[in-house]
C-alpha cells in the first residue's frame, strides 16, 4: 500500500508527494496512520463502465480516496503522474489549485471509497518531496 498527498501550491499549481503517515504507541502496539480525523461524507462506487475523464479539475471537496479495485492515474497540472493500485490511498487536497486529471487506466472495473474531510482538520504539512515520473510506486524524485 502506498499513500499519496495531491495538494495545490501559492501559484495555484498541483503537486503529488508522498503521504508520511507518522508512527505513534497504542495499546495495540506501534501503529502507522492518522487519527482523529473529522469526517463529514463517506462513499463506495464501482464505476460501470470506464470512469469519464473529466480533464483537468479539483477534488470536490477535501477527500481521502481509497482505491478498492482497478488502477487510477492522477496527473498534476505540472504533469507529473502516478498509478494508483488497491489497497492505495490519496490525500486529495488540491482545492483552488489548477487541479488535476484522473483516469481509469486498470484492466478491472475502478472502485473507490472516498472520505470527506472537515475544514478543521490540519492534516500532513505539504513536502517538496514529489512521486516520480514512471509511476512506479515508492520511487521518488527530488524537487528542488
Amino acid at each position: 500500500m502506498a499513500s499519496f498527498h495531491l495538494y495545490g501550491d501559492a501559484a495555484g499549481q498541483t503537486h503529488l508527494a508522498p503521504l508520511v503517515l507518522p508512527v505513534r504507541q497504542t495499546s495495540a502496539g506501534a501503529v502507522r496512520g492518522l487519527n482523529d480525523i473529522p469526517t463529514t461524507t463517506m462513499g463506495v462506487g464501482e464505476f460501470v463502465g470506464r470512469k469519464p475523464d473529466a480533464g483537468l479539475h479539483n477534488a470536490p471537496r477535501r477527500q481521502f480516496l481509497v482505491v478498492l479495485r482497478g488502477e487510477l492515474e492522477i496527473v498534476t497540472s505540472l504533469g507529473h503522474q502516478q498509478r494508483l493500485r488497491t489497497g492505495d490511498l490519496l490525500l486529495a487536497d488540491d482545492i483552488g489549485s489548477k487541479g488535476h486529471i484522473s483516469r481509469d487506466v486498470g484492466e478491472e472495473p475502478l472502485m473507490l471509497a472516498a472520505i470527506g474531510i472537515g475544514s478543521d482538520w490540519k492534516g500532513p504539512e505539504a513536502t517538496s518531496t514529489r512521486v516520480s515520473r514512471t509511476g512506479s510506486a515508492g520511487q521518488q524524485d527530488e524537487e528542488r
